[in-house]
């Protein structure tokens, strides 16, 4: 059950907005279901659909003791802000304020409840809130109300609370911490009413919660590749080249002595404006400080990775002539061509290296980067040339050049050699991802499940496994990968910020290496059997595990998006022996019964000692 707090001055309108029809026609039988006596008994106005006349008598009714004392409440107007997790001012004057509004909502998994099991956890949690508990304190109550209208957009049973935070003796009621405290009490409420825990509140982790849906393939497309940019580096310099490699425009931001603390990213499409959202936006444990603890940070490494961060932000003497001296170099043959095509070829031809992001259809580039060929034993220095400058990005130079649809498609041929080409050996990368994933199944092994800490930290190195899939298999069928590492990304989350383990160098190796992989081809096959039986290993070790600590909706949630992506593994033909593949672990047939089993009442035991291994996993059934 998940509360929403929101605060304003304008009890009339809200009462108007929970009795109407809603933004989208969705609200029906509008109805109070608890509140003061002489508002919400039957023979007052509960348990029925108003007239107009008696919603106005309601509205005059929650603010009578406001009205009576002349008690005046000033301060912020709040909405609530569906990433922050919490009520944002909307002006920063203060102005009259004395209006509570918060909704509590069910998951749409959850069933509905009945109007009287709303009103007695309505009256627990005002009571709770110290908003009307004349049974055990002093204090007198203030005027409120519980009005249910059906469904939330998403599917989940809800209803709103609207107070007016007078009291009869005209005093003010203290909000002080009363998101914090609504939180402790949903949890007491759920236990109580037998309802779903929120697992992320009970085990203090949370993913970031976000509002606009139409932002909601573009957040995916930026933790796919910022997990799969960190599971790989072991220095913030390599993170900063992966997300340049994987086409995630970034800007840093910078503080006094400190150099780079944070950053936003975004992924340019045509013709579309930037959106560009923080790091710590798109996932918690994406935080430059985060991230930080798993590398080797030093002084050294971070002057290294703020020449990547903005080479033009106080860059090194040489950094700066050598980012000039590449401007003029692409301008000079972006002066001496008429097309794209000739303007890739050119690029390609003048010694330069290059990497070029195409859309997802692959049917034009969108941006591209370039970098001098470094000496033997050194990594090129990249440079997007869409923050460098706008004279030399593709859109400003697409003006200059006979451009429309077909010019842009026929340069994709010029361009993606420079992109990921297919001369890469396929063998030894996926050997290479071979052992990373039997590292992973031999830590999962030895994952504690009673440590909150240690359950996230596994969870993200798989989310940066299927991360990687995802990458490899590309936009159109790579889609599930994604979202099964956004699933298992929600979980490697925690609110406070814990001390995580470094990836290994067998971890970052074996993604650095899928990194440079194109989707699977002349061994599709092969690999599609030998990745299939490792991550079945390796996600059912961590929804035991999930189970075990008592997570159960985070283990359905989690198996479902994953077997989802583990489908498009499945191959026509017998897998071939798993020995090879992973040695020294042996392997047992995937039985997934204990996470769709609808007796709660089952246990089942994982291999490995309950203290240090898996433990007890109880079933996943629909009813749990």
């Amino acid at each position: 059950m998940i509360p929403n707090i929101m605060r304003g001055g304008d009890i009339a309108g809200l009462v108007r907005y929970l009795f109407g029809p809603g933004r989208a026609n969705e609200h029906t039988n509008q109805h109070i279901v608890a509140g003061s006596e002489d508002i919400a008994a039957e023979w007052a106005y509960g348990g029925r659909v108003l007239e107009q006349e008696e919603k106005r008598v309601v509205a005059k009714l929650l603010d009578q003791n406001r009205l009576e004392h002349g008690t005046q409440i000033l301060g912020e107007v709040t909405r609530w802000d569906y990433e922050a997790e919490r009520a944002v001012p909307v002006s920063k004057e203060k102005t009259p304020a004395h209006v509570w509004h918060c909704s509590l909502s069910l998951h749409p998994d959850e069933e509905p409840l009945s109007d009287e099991t709303w009103a007695a956890i309505a009256r627990d949690f005002i009571e709770g809130m110290e908003f009307d508990n004349r049974a055990t304190t002093s204090k007198s109550p203030c005027q409120w109300i519980a009005v249910r209208h059906g469904f939330t957009k998403a599917g989940g049973d809800h209803i709103h609370i609207a107070l007016v935070l007078v009291r009869e003796d005209g005093t003010k009621a203290n909000t002080w911490l009363d998101y914090k405290r609504s939180q402790k009490l949903c949890t007491a409420l759920e236990e109580k009413y037998g309802l779903a825990v929120l697992e992320s509140r009970k085990h203090n982790y949370a993913s970031r919660g976000y509002k606009n849906e139409d932002n909601k393939e573009l957040r995916l497309d930026l933790e796919t590749a910022m997990r799969l940019a960190a599971g790989a580096a072991s220095t913030e310099s390599e993170y900063v080249e992966g997300l340049t490699r994987h086409g995630i425009e970034f800007r840093p931001r910078y503080a006094k002595g400190q150099g780079v603390v944070a950053y936003t990213v975004t992924k340019q499409e045509p013709g579309k404006r930037a959106i560009w959202i923080g790091g710590g936006r798109v996932a918690r444990d994406l935080t430059l400080t985060r991230l930080r603890a798993r590398w080797d940070d030093n002084p050294e490494e971070r002057r290294k990775a703020a020449d990547l961060w903005n080479p033009l932000k106080d860059p090194a003497p040489h950094t700066a002539a050598q980012a000039c001296s590449l401007e003029e170099k692409i301008k000079t043959i972006a002066a001496s061509v008429a097309n794209e095509s000739d303007f890739a070829q050119h690029l390609r031809a003048s010694g330069l290296l290059v990497s070029v992001r195409l859309n997802d259809e692959a049917s034009e580039a969108v941006s591209y980067s370039v970098a001098t060929k470094p000496e033997s034993g050194h990594k090129p220095t990249w440079y997007s040339m869409n923050r460098m400058s706008a004279d030399v990005s593709l859109n400003a130079l697409r003006e200059h050049w006979w451009d429309n649809t077909l010019t842009r498609s026929s340069a994709v041929a010029i361009w993606k050699p420079a992109a990921r080409t297919s001369d890469v050996d396929e063998a030894r990368v996926w050997s290479e991802f071979g052992k990373t994933l039997t590292a992973t199944i031999t830590d999962i092994e030895h994952t504690d499940a009673s440590d909150c800490v240690a359950i996230a930290d596994t969870c993200g190195r798989a989310s940066a496994l299927f991360a990687g899939l995802a990458n490899a298999y590309g936009p159109e069928h790579g889609r599930p990968f994604a979202r099964a590492s956004q699933v298992l990304g929600r979980r490697a989350q925690t609110k406070r910020a814990p001390t995580p383990r470094r990836y290994s160098p067998v971890f970052t190796s074996g993604l650095r290496a899928l990194s440079s992989l194109a989707r699977p081809r002349s061994r599709a096959t092969w690999v599609s059997s030998q990745v299939m039986d490792s991550m079945e290993r390796i996600v059912t070790g961590i929804t035991r595990i999930q189970a075990a600590h008592g997570e159960l909706t985070t283990a359905r949630r989690t198996l479902k998006e994953t077997q989802a992506a583990l489908a498009t593994l499945t191959a026509p033909e017998p897998r071939t022996d798993i020995g090879a593949w992973l040695p020294g672990v042996e392997y047992d047939p995937v039985d997934w019964s204990y996470v769709t089993r609808s007796d709660r009442s089952e246990t089942h035991r994982v291999r490995g000692d309950s203290a240090q291994g898996f433990g007890e996993a109880p079933g996943l059934g629909e009813g749990s």
